[in-house]
């Protein structure tokens, strides 16, 4: 209700002036308040006003509910930030500023460095680096990111292994180390 209509709220001593004045003043649409003018009946009208009061008070306290809400859970996430930056300022002076994360992103870019990736995968590789350092490392996205730079460190990019194409020799392995088969044998 706006704050305009609360002064003369203590004024409408009659049900019916109440009910027009909440009628008016309520955050309805259109159809809704005309339907409260068009009903004649005081009682009718009052019980209207009453239900339409009753569904705006609900929406409000849901509103200050998921508001305070909200609020606790930015605070807490803003002291959180505010407790891990002051750890590091800490770390920082006493000599320690290197933790597990900063070790493992500098071991994984030497691994990077040996592996000696394709010119597009190894660009790849150091905008997922960049990616990787600038990430807190309890978001999921860090480990997701870590994985796979490990993964592309650890693939054997220059090293071929030559293919050896004896159907025969295949099958005489087949036959010797698998008892049946036969249909499996013969593909």
């Amino acid at each position: 209700m706006p704050r305009a209509g609360t002064h003369s709220f203590g004024e409408h001593r009659r049900p019916s002036n109440l009910a027009d004045f909440l009628g008016a003043n309520l955050n309805l649409d259109v159809q809704q308040k005309q339907d409260l003018l068009e009903e004649l009946d005081v009682t009718k009208r009052t019980h209207r006003v009453l239900h339409h009061v009753s569904y705006q008070l609900e929406i409000s306290k849901l509103q200050q509910k998921i508001q305070a809400d909200v609020q606790t859970s930015i605070t807490d996430v803003q002291r959180k930030i505010f407790l891990r930056e002051q750890m590091k300022a800490i770390q920082k002076e006493l000599g320690e500023h290197e933790d597990a994360s900063t070790k493992t992103i500098a071991q994984l870019k030497e691994k990077i460095g040996k592996a000696k990736l394709p010119e597009k995968v190894d660009s790849e590789a150091q905008r997922e680096l960049g990616r990787l350092e600038t990430i807190h490392p309890a978001s999921p996205e860090y480990s997701l990111i870590l994985t796979y730079l490990q993964l592309l460190a650890d693939l054997p990019w220059n090293h071929a292994s030559t293919d050896n194409l004896d159907l025969q020799r295949a099958r005489r392995i087949l036959s010797r180390d698998h008892f049946g088969l036969e249909k499996v044998k013969r593909r």
